[in-house]
């Protein structure tokens, strides 16, 4: 969807991702999903937020995929981390499988993400850590829009 950022004005598109368990079926709906932004861009080209849940690893053809695309070049802002999911820590694998990419214009704008790994009363609040970003799409380095994806909770806050 198209978003309209409020102080300055500024549009953009956000793809929400929430990919299959099975790689085979990631793979192939991460294609969906990339010739689907590839038509947007054809069509008006404009920054856009590709981010959420892929259910795959760094190393997996999914990843790989993404990282391969051309039209429009990605960029992971998420490369340097290591963990995104938990499992609630004692039921599950711990794993990277979300991920934040951006278009190479917008990814000036950029900050480094943030893993948000809060407890409430000693409980997580979900078996993924919220990850955020914040881009800046002015020259006074106000933060104009803050992105974080979360498994219980996909917003855009301005």
């Amino acid at each position: 969807w198209n978003k309209k950022e409020k102080a300055t004005g500024k549009v953009f598109r956000v793809y929400n991702v929430h990919l299959d368990i099975f790689e085979d079926a990631a793979y192939l709906g991460v294609g969906k999903v990339l010739e689907r932004l590839s038509d947007d861009m054809k069509k008006n080209k404009m920054p856009f937020i590709m981010a959420g849940d892929f259910n795959v690893a760094p190393s997996s053809e999914t990843i790989k995929r993404c990282y391969a695309n051309t039209d429009p070049v990605m960029v992971d802002h998420t490369k340097k981390l290591t963990l995104t999911r938990h499992g609630f820590m004692n039921r599950g694998e711990m794993k990277k499988i979300d991920y934040v990419f951006t278009d190479e214009n917008t990814a000036k704008t950029v900050s480094e993400p943030d893993v948000w790994d809060d407890k409430l009363d000693g409980i997580w609040l979900s078996d993924h850590f919220p990850i955020s970003v914040t881009l800046i799409y002015n020259n006074r380095g106000k933060r104009c829009m803050h992105l974080w994806r979360n498994r219980q909770t996909r917003q855009i806050q301005v």
